[in-house]
């Protein structure tokens, strides 16, 4: 059985430790990067769109963004961490290039790279939208 006096002691500990977790658990924020665009050309229900922005820290594809009806628009996050230590991080890292990949059965069929200070516009909460939507050919 827990006492009275047990408690006094144990709730602040656990505070403090509390404290110390969020402390060493903080980070920055994620920006959205928002791309739109159509297919042009015969479509096929395995088609997918995938998105990479750079720089990135894993460099890989982003989740999938859906297609209907030859349409697709989708937001990937993007970490803006530059750098950082256990108390501190530099949120300094912005989004230069958007790598849009047409994909069926994990075979490239088209891509367009995009400069993001050319292609899109950023809003007041640090998010990027592109300008016009693009276009990617089924071949």
């Amino acid at each position: 059985m827990i006492t009275k006096r047990a408690i006094i002691f144990i709730i602040p500990a656990l505070l403090n430790l509390f404290h110390i977790s969020v402390a060493t658990e903080s980070k920055c924020a994620s920006i959205l990067v928002t791309v739109e665009g159509v297919i042009i050309g015969s479509q096929d229900d395995t088609f997918k769109i995938a998105v990479r922005v750079i720089p990135d820290s894993n460099s890989s594809l982003q989740p999938e963004i859906p297609i209907t009806n030859g349409h697709f628009k989708g937001s990937i996050l993007f970490d803006t961490t530059e750098s950082g230590s256990s108390n501190r991080h530099k949120c300094a890292r912005v989004p230069e290039k958007v790598h849009v990949v047409l994909l069926t059965d994990r075979s490239e069929i088209d891509s367009v790279w995009l400069t993001v200070a050319k292609s899109f516009t950023k809003d007041k909460t640090g998010d990027y939208t592109i300008r016009s939507p693009i276009e990617l050919h089924s071949k």
